[in-house]
């Protein structure tokens, strides 16, 4: 047992404590003794209470600061990817934007985003996330016009370029198939927009590397335009013509000066037929005659200048063909004439019947031809080349 006053160890209660004297009176101090160690027991199972419910307490507002501050630091949600279908669209055509929207904290949150197409708003989309949740949007323009166009949200940009519709046609065309060297010459090309929707094409126009026309064309479709170009020819021994991918290469020679009735070719056999020529066209002309029986080959030829008249003599007993060459700006090297170069066959057989002398006051034949345009449909028959005259 116990001292009830200062909880020494005794062994009989019943005389004084031998460290502070007390004496228990009845057993009262054992029964006080016991009650003691009960309130020490209840005492301690409060405090451990009240420390357990503090601690619990004091988890629960732990937990609380920390969700709060994971939140808080967790990144809001954000433009995961986007890209567009094409980096180069074509004029008319729709440009896609693909967008991933993604959220990548632990809780479900709402999110605006801004969709800019060119500095102004397209579209806002409104978002709202489950956590850890990815969103998937598509965006789409049209009527865009030809140049450089971008999408933006927030920090996020991407460019692109709308392109001309390159579905067009070009051509050459009227153009001389040889030029003389300081003469004006025109140049003649098309352009058409076979595609269908409106559209534009750069037109570059060059003579050899030098460009003398460039500029945007805006064709509806369907839409053909024709253009020239007048240019000086050069001393080059050729130009070629470019309009963008085609091109066309001319020779270039030296006109000839060339006199009214001179003889390109000399009949070598003589006789008293003739054929009187009065040119009344604005062209020059270029009279070949020719054996029946060997049409590819000149007997005679006389050049015979627009409106002026010329008598080919001389011509032996036989059948004959007659060729005109019309046109301006005779190329000797070529035989023919650099400008408006046409050839026509005179329709029919001329007979040449001199087999009587003139001398003995025969009779022989001759034929007056007056070439004019009438003369020329009615009469002529175009064809592809004169007879030669080697």
């Amino acid at each position: 047992m116990v001292c009830e006053k200062c909880f020494l160890e005794i062994n009989d209660n019943t005389v004084p404590c031998p460290r502070c004297g007390y004496v228990d009176s009845g057993g009262q101090q054992s029964q006080n003794y016991a009650m003691s160690q009960q309130k020490k027991k209840i005492s301690t199972a409060i405090k451990v209470l009240i420390i357990t419910g503090c601690a619990f307490v004091a988890l629960f507002i732990l937990g609380t600061i920390i969700g709060l501050i994971s939140a808080a630091s967790a990144e809001p949600p954000y433009v995961q990817d986007m890209s567009v279908e094409k980096q180069e669209v074509s004029f008319g055509d729709i440009q896609y934007l693909f967008v991933t929207f993604a959220n990548d904290s632990s809780r479900s949150t709402d999110a605006t985003f801004d969709i800019i197409m060119d500095g102004k708003v397209m579209s806002v989309e409104n978002c709202e996330f489950d956590e850890n949740e990815q969103q998937l949007a598509e965006y789409s323009a049209e009527g865009l016009e030809v140049g450089s166009h971008y999408f933006q949200i927030g920090e996020q940009r991407i460019d692109f370029e709308v392109i001309p519709y390159n579905d067009f046609e070009i051509g050459i065309m009227e153009n001389q198939d040889i030029l003389i060297t300081g003469a004006q010459a025109v140049t003649a090309f098309y352009v058409e927009n076979v595609g269908p929707l409106m559209s534009l094409i750069d037109v570059q126009v060059k003579f050899n590397d030098e460009t003398v026309l460039q500029d945007t064309l805006e064709l509806a479709s369907k839409q053909r335009i024709e253009n020239t170009v007048d240019y000086t020819v050069g001393n080059e021994e050729s130009i070629t013509i470019s309009v963008n991918d085609e091109q066309v290469t001319i020779p270039i020679y030296q006109s000839t000066t060339i006199k009214h009735g001179t003889k390109l070719m000399e009949n070598t056999v003589k006789g008293y037929g003739y054929i009187m020529i009065d040119n009344k066209t604005d062209r020059d002309t270029v009279v070949y005659l020719a054996k029946n029986s060997d049409p590819n080959q000149a007997v005679a030829a006389r050049y015979v200048t627009s409106g002026k008249e010329h008598k080919l003599n001389s011509i032996v007993h036989g059948e004959y063909i007659l060729v005109l060459q019309t046109g301006s700006q005779w190329v000797a090297d070529l035989n023919r004439f650099a400008y408006n170069n046409e050839r026509f066959a005179v329709n029919g057989v001329l007979e040449i019947d001199n087999n009587v002398s003139k001398s003995s006051g025969g009779v022989y034949t001759y034929y007056e031809i007056d070439i004019d345009t009438a003369f020329i449909n009615d009469y002529c028959t175009p064809v592809d080349s004169s007879p030669s005259l080697d």
